[in-house]
C-alpha cells in the first residue's frame, strides 16, 4: 500500500511538472504573438503616418 501511494504521488508530481511546462509554453506563444501583433500595429501606424507626409 505504501509503495502504491508513493508511486501515485510520483506521477501526480509528473503530471504537475507538465502542465507547468505546457503553461509556460503557452505563456510564452501568447506574449510572442501579442509582440507581433504590437509590431505589425506599429508598422501599420508608421506607414499611414508616413503616408500622410
Amino acid at each position: 500500500m505504501g509503495t502504491s501511494n508513493t508511486s501515485l504521488a510520483n506521477t501526480a508530481s509528473r503530471r504537475n511538472k507538465a502542465s507547468r511546462a505546457k503553461m509556460l509554453i503557452l505563456i510564452s506563444f501568447i506574449l510572442f504573438v501579442i509582440h507581433v501583433g504590437l509590431l505589425k500595429c506599429s508598422s501599420i501606424i508608421y506607414t499611414k503616418n508616413n503616408h500622410y507626409i
